[in-house]
């Protein structure tokens, strides 16, 4: 079983929704179908690769958000496995959800279930070009890809000059790690 599930968006905080989804269609994405899940307003836009999902409220932002069916049950073998989480929402009368940060800070959710449709067709519609990976600075790749590998098993990629990078597969979705953008925090 995976750890994440299925990759679902980059969830970032939008300070109002009509003007980010503004933006992004100037850009070429398209607004996908959300579903009511969240108390605060929620859209969903995609070029065909990348999918972001803005929220009118306040959070830590960026966010990278997984689906992964059976939450509950998963979030004890996780808690047994030694991971710790920021917020756990579980229960029969909720939409769950749970988050924890690796270790160098970034933010990671995993929900139950889906929080949109996914787009009609595939077609590449941004003005950004191709979604190649996502990737998180970093001060130590080896130490970052050790708390990793048990969430995203299969490595896709370790280079090691000029500086070192590595990439996964985490749920569908490429995640590179890299110290060449490493925050001074």
């Amino acid at each position: 079983a995976k750890v994440l599930g299925r990759w679902l968006e980059i969830s970032v905080q939008a300070g109002s929704i009509l003007e980010s989804l503004s933006f992004y269609r100037a850009l070429g994405f398209v607004e996908l179908q959300a579903a009511d899940v969240w108390p605060h307003p929620y859209a969903v836009v995609s070029d065909g690769d990348l999918v972001i999902g803005l929220h009118e409220c306040e959070f830590d932002s960026p966010t990278l958000t997984f689906v992964q069916p059976d939450l509950s049950r998963h979030a004890r073998a996780m808690s047994d496995h030694g991971f710790e989480f920021s917020a756990m929402h579980l229960d029969e009368d909720v939409f769950n959800e749970l988050q924890f940060v690796d270790r160098d800070g970034h933010n990671i959710a995993l929900l139950e279930a889906r929080t949109f449709s996914p787009p009609a067709d595939t077609a590449d519609y941004s003005l950004c070009g191709r979604f190649f990976e996502l990737t998180l600075p970093t001060r130590d790749v080896l130490r970052a890809g050790r708390f990793w590998a048990p969430l995203a098993p299969h490595v896709q990629r370790l280079r090691e000059e000029p500086t070192m990078h590595m990439r996964f597969d985490a749920g569908g979705m490429s995640l590179g790690l890299s110290e060449s953008i490493a925050p001074d925090r």
